[in-house]
């Protein structure tokens, strides 16, 4: 077993909070990028933490599905929403 990602535990709130943005928005294709950097530049994080974070958000995106969503308090039929827009 690894070591647990401190960032991730860290900003486990930002990160749910955002993925989940991302979601009820529909945000969806290249604005994804865009819009998770907006968001993570309007939080508290210090400038050396924000690219991982970004990164971080990126990849619960990509790796996204049904048994996921739970995580970020997504209803299924939110979910099926944005999916169906991407």
């Amino acid at each position: 077993m690894g070591e647990p990602n401190l960032l991730k535990l860290r900003y486990r709130g930002v990160i749910q909070e955002i993925v989940r943005s991302i979601i009820l928005e529909k945000i969806s294709g290249k604005q994804v990028a865009t819009k998770i950097r907006d968001l993570v530049n309007t939080k508290d994080i210090p400038i050396a933490d924000r690219a991982e974070i970004f990164s971080l958000i990126e990849n619960e995106i990509v790796s996204l599905h049904d048994g996921k969503i739970a995580q970020f308090k997504v209803r299924p039929s939110e979910y099926e929403a944005w999916k169906a827009m991407q």
